[in-house]
C-alpha cells in the first residue's frame, strides 16, 4: 500500500502551505505609537527587538522591524498562536492529532512549543 509515501506528500505539502502562508501572510497592525522596547540589540545579521504593545497586549519579536513580526505571544494567554503562519503549522496536528515526538527547526518565540504544552 502507499500510505506512507501518501502521507509524506501530505505532510510536505503542509509545510509548504506553512511557509507559502508565512511570507504571504499580513503581518497584523503593530502601531508603535504605544511601542515599549524591551530588548534591542544588533546582530550579525539583523537587529533584534523585543517589544511590548500594551494596547494590543502583544509582546512581538522583531527582526528588523522593517521586516515585520517574527513571533508575537498575548501576554494574558501565552500559549495562544497569535500569527497565522503559527496556526497553519498546528494545522498539521490534524493529520496525527496525538503525536509523541516533533522537529521543530528553529525557535523564534517558542510559540508553538507553548501550544504543544499546552494542549
Amino acid at each position: 500500500m502507499e500510505t506512507e509515501p501518501m502521507r509524506v506528500r501530505v505532510v510536505a505539502g503542509i509545510a509548504a502551505l506553512a511557509a507559502w502562508v508565512t511570507i504571504l501572510a499580513a503581518v497584523p497592525d503593530a502601531s508603535s505609537e504605544d511601542a515599549i522596547v524591551r530588548y534591542d540589540r544588533e546582530s550579525r545579521y539583523y537587529r533584534i527587538q523585543v517589544v511590548d504593545y500594551p494596547a494590543q497586549g502583544r509582546r512581538c519579536l522583531h527582526f528588523s522591524r522593517s521586516r515585520g513580526i517574527q513571533s508575537s505571544m498575548i501576554l494574558a494567554d501565552p500559549a495562544r498562536l497569535d500569527l497565522r503562519y503559527s496556526q497553519t503549522m498546528a494545522a498539521a496536528l490534524a493529520l496525527h492529532p496525538d503525536p509523541r515526538e516533533v522537529l521543530l527547526i528553529g525557535l523564534g518565540g517558542a510559540s508553538i512549543p507553548k501550544f504543544l504544552q499546552k494542549y
